[in-house]
């Protein structure tokens, strides 16, 4: 019975408090949302065993894009992706909905572009740089830096979501379109071993030898002697 006395005693201040500690947490997670900074920015940095030239052949070239970036992974079978220009829309499926890149440009071995998914709008860069090596024979290697950075504009909510989540969230499709991007950037075509035909001047010369070989059997059976003629005659 005092047990019980006492624990309905003490509840009514038990509730204040834990109604007191949730309305304080909202109003500092509220207050610091309208606080923390509005710009974000997601990085990723990768190695390949490939020359820059053979990086830049899918980086500098929008139409090449759809085959390792996010939007060879992350789509559906009703994403439409076409390219104009410097522009690359897709729109259509339910894993990205609508985008659209624009301004994409190269220049001193880097891609820069604008880029609106959906409330993102961002600005991206990437540049890629043969890396030097002391052994002549190693085979070549190239950094490549993707970088993304934009504005959480917007209430406590939204500037919360761009400050814990935009890195991991970006930085996970650009994990995934690096990876693909090494694929294809390392991929080694076999070529198939040249046939050796001998030339056709070889092929004269052996007749020809085979020709004096011929003259020579026919000059050693002309001065040949008859062992018959030779002996003289049986008495």
């Amino acid at each position: 019975m005092l047990y019980c006395k006492i624990t309905w005693y003490f509840a009514p201040a038990v509730i204040r408090f834990l109604a007191a500690l949730f309305v304080g947490s909202v109003l500092a997670f509220v207050g610091l949302g309208f606080v923390l900074p509005t710009d974000w920015e997601a990085k990723r940095t990768a190695t390949f065993e490939a020359t820059p030239e053979r990086i830049a052949e899918y980086v500098a070239q929008l139409d090449t894009w759809s085959e390792w970036s996010h939007l060879s992974t992350h789509v559906d079978e009703e994403t439409e992706v076409s390219v104009s220009g410097a522009t690359l829309n897709w729109g259509g499926g339910d894993v990205l909905g609508e985008g659209v890149l624009t301004d994409f440009s190269t220049a001193d071995e880097c891609a820069t572009y604008a880029l609106s998914s959906g409330a993102v709008k961002s600005t991206g860069k990437l540049c890629w740089e043969g890396l030097p090596s002391d052994d002549p024979e190693a085979a070549p290697k190239t950094r490549l830096t993707w970088s993304e950075n934009g504005t959480s504009d917007g209430g406590p909510l939204v500037r919360w979501y761009g400050f814990l989540s935009m890195d991991a969230t970006l930085g996970a499709r650009f994990d995934g379109a690096l990876e693909r991007l090494e694929e294809l950037a390392e991929a080694k075509v076999e070529e198939a071993p040249e046939s050796e035909v001998p030339a056709a001047g070889d092929d004269d010369d052996s007749s020809g030898d085979d020709d004096d070989s011929s003259g020579d059997d026919d000059d050693s059976a002309d001065s040949g002697t008859d062992p018959a003629g030779d002996e003289p005659p049986a008495q």
